[in-house]
């Protein structure tokens, strides 16, 4: 190490020489990056000059474009002008379209119409011509219907009659049967009696004495004497005659079982006259006429016939004036769609002549490619004018800012020259302190600066190596101060049995790196897979969401059904709106309840009086205001009906009662208002028992009801 330290001392010298010498090397430096920014800032101007040059160019060209621009501009206006006055034409221009097709075939249906309205009129005439004077008659009907059921009655009784006098006979003569049967029951019966009385019954009785024999039977024996007779007792068996007594006995019995048979046969019988009586005692000879059941066929016969006559008659009367209310149907149907032609024809004449008074045109194809060219003219212009006006103000921009980087370019070339100046007086103090008197010198010192690094490493490793070896003699020193000199071969099994240890551990730490490892995979799925559930279930909550904000769970409590019926609502309540308010002379209004309630709400409708400037429920209306309203939420949803139906046309509106609640002047209005619809071509129906009604209603259709059936009529006003 001693020997190296001559070499690190000049190295030491040379490294201090560079050091001093690196405040010169920076300005020289310096002196080369300012040169180079200078040259830069000089080309920059150059091009920033050239570039101004070019947008001035540039903006002369584009202000002679906007002159002959400019040029065109009256033809332009003009073109807008007539855009501006036919754009309501134009959007429409289907309308006006089919309003030219329209009118031909009006016309001709016209023509048609008419011809079929004059040949139902001369129907309509034959059928009166058939009808004539005749009427129905069914007082006449009922007068025969009477006669026959009188006649018919009358033949009923004579059959009845003739049928009562032959039940008559037949219980006669089963009343005389039962009588002489019971005559002969009641001999029999008496000749039964007189035989029984001839039997003696007291010897006979051996009912009760049977048992006081057989006790006496046995308390005797042969050859004593019999207690009831008196004689020696020979046999005990034949002593007493048993079976001439049964015998006689047997006899009794048959003879009174007869007597009972007689006596319950005499008994039927007798309720059997009684009951015959009662039905003989029913029977009911009715007085009856003293015509023959023949005559009364004849005149039932003759008064059938002229029944069903009439009823053929009436019948044909009823045809012919069905035919008759059938025909004026048609002819009042053909008249409303003459009316309605009528009204359609005046519709499309008045757009036919607004459509050629604001566009002088007579052609739609002409005015539509027109309106189109001068719209595409229009835009192209407006878009040429627009792209000229944005390259003016972008060119203007640009000169700007190629302005600004001029002023900044010259700015800052001035600095770098007063820099470069700066940085020369500098070098020439330092080449003074370091007693340099060229560049020559200069570079020498700077051919070092290649080996600096080399110099500097092997001075730091020298100065290290140095360092370590005093720190390990004082390590050496102090270990080996005052202790023995261990035994090695102890030292070397300490060192194996601890790196066994050692192993041990470090297998150990595999293992539970390993498990770790394992864990934080198996972590990681389970984030992974909790990520997963987390999205699918934000998804289905945005579903669900939805689901509750459509079924009215929002803070409007609407659901989707009520949200698309209050947009309908609301539609029909502004069309009702204009007729209320020429029913109600402009005192009510309809409106929509928009509060919240605690169940579904939007539907509810309020009515708004003008006279007191508040809303109020639509329940504290009058009966007649009340119709009225209703009358015109009708006309209303029928209009909006109209309008959504993608073409069905409602010709037809029907009013069943609540005239009846209307004054005077309000009922004045509401018929008005009625007529109004009926001069656009719809048919109005009213059907009403109001009387006043009568003489403002132009066409009839009474309705009349009698015992059999109903009959209409039409009647004109």
């Amino acid at each position: 190490m001693k020997e190296q330290q001559p070499e690190i001392e000049e190295i030491e010298a040379k490294l201090k020489l560079l050091q001093d010498i690196t405040n010169l090397l920076n300005y020289i430096e310096n002196r080369e990056k300012i040169e180079t920014k200078i040259a830069k800032s000089k080309k920059d101007i150059s091009e920033t000059n050239n570039k101004i040059l070019n947008l001035d160019c540039d903006k002369r060209n584009i202000d002679k474009e906007k002159k002959m621009l400019e040029e065109n501009g009256d033809l332009i206006e003009s073109k807008i002008s007539f855009i501006d006055k036919t754009r309501v034409l134009f959007n429409d221009i289907n309308k006006y379209q089919q309003s030219y097709l329209n009118i031909e075939r009006l016309r001709t249906e016209d023509e048609q119409l008419g011809d079929e309205l004059n040949n139902l009129i001369k129907g309509l005439e034959k059928v009166e011509d058939s009808i004539g004077n005749n009427e129905s008659d069914y007082e006449k009907i009922i007068e025969l219907n009477n006669a026959i059921t009188n006649i018919n009655n009358e033949i009923n009784v004579i059959k009845e009659n003739e049928k009562a006098k032959d039940e008559l006979d037949k219980l006669l003569g089963s009343k005389q049967e039962l009588e002489n049967q019971i005559n002969e029951e009641k001999t029999i019966l008496k000749n039964l009696e007189i035989k029984l009385d001839r039997y003696d019954k007291s010897k006979l009785d051996l009912n009760d004495k049977e048992s006081f024999i057989s006790e006496i039977k046995s308390a005797v024996k042969i050859g004593d004497q019999c207690p009831i007779c008196g004689n020696e007792i020979q046999d005990l068996g034949h002593h007493i005659d048993f079976d001439s007594i049964a015998k006689r006995q047997n006899e009794i019995k048959e003879i009174e079982a007869n007597i009972h048979t007689m006596e319950s046969n005499i008994a039927v019988h007798n309720s059997e006259i009684k009951f015959v009586n009662e039905k003989i005692s029913n029977i009911n000879i009715k007085t009856q006429s003293d015509l023959s059941l023949e005559v009364l066929n004849k005149r039932l016969l003759e008064n059938e016939n002229a029944l069903n006559n009439q009823r053929d008659l009436n019948k044909f009367i009823e045809q012919m004036k069905e035919e008759k209310d059938n025909l004026t149907l048609q002819i009042h149907n053909k008249q409303l769609r003459l009316n309605k032609n009528e009204s359609e024809l005046k519709i499309c004449r008045d757009l036919i002549t607004e459509f050629e008074t604001l566009s002088k045109y007579n052609n739609i194809t002409n005015f539509e490619v027109d309106y189109k060219k001068y719209i595409q003219d229009v835009n192209q212009h407006q878009e040429h004018s627009n792209q000229i006006e944005d390259k003016l103000i972008q060119l203007s921009q640009r000169k700007l800012i190629e302005q600004n980087n001029l002023n900044h370019y010259e700015n800052q070339l001035e600095t770098y020259n007063n820099d470069l100046e700066l940085n020369e007086q500098s070098i020439e103090m330092e080449m003074s302190r370091l007693n340099l008197t060229d560049d020559n010198d200069i570079n020498e010192i700077i051919a070092w600066r290649g080996e600096q690094e080399e110099l500097e490493q092997k001075r730091d490793t020298y100065k290290k190596r140095y360092h370590e070896f005093e720190m390990e003699i004082a390590r050496l020193e102090s270990l080996t101060k005052d202790k023995e000199l261990l035994d090695s071969d102890k030292l070397k099994d300490d060192y194996e049995l601890k790196k066994g240890k050692m192993n041990t551990l470090i297998d150990e730490y595999s293992a539970v790196h390993y498990q770790c490892q394992n864990n934080i995979k198996k972590t990681q799925s389970i984030v992974s897979h909790i990520n997963y559930l987390n999205q699918e279930l934000k998804d289905q909550q945005e579903i669900f969401q939805l689901a509750e904000i459509l079924s009215g769970k929002n803070n409007k409590n609407l659901t989707l059904e009520n949200f698309v019926l209050i947009y309908y609502l609301d539609q029909i309540i502004a069309q009702a709106n204009l007729r209320l308010a020429t029913m109600s002379d402009n005192r009510y209004q309809l409106i929509r309840r928009e509060a919240v309630s605690h169940g579904l709400s939007g539907l509810e409708i309020d009515v708004f009086d003008l006279h007191s400037n508040k809303s109020r429920h639509i329940s504290s209306l009058s009966g007649g205001e009340t119709f009225q309203s209703s009358l015109a939420l009708a006309l209303g949803l029928s209009e909006i009906v109209q309008q959504q139906s993608g073409g069905i046309s409602l010709e037809s509106i029907f009013i069943d009662e609540g005239f009846g609640t209307l004054d005077q002047e309000t009922l004045e209005t509401a018929l008005d208002t009625l007529l109004n619809l009926k001069s656009t071509g719809r048919m109005v129906g009213i059907i009403s028992h109001v009387s006043e009604l009568k003489n403002r209603i132009p066409l009839v259709l009474e309705v009349k009801s009698d015992q059999y059936k109903s009959s209409t009529r039409f009647k004109r006003n």
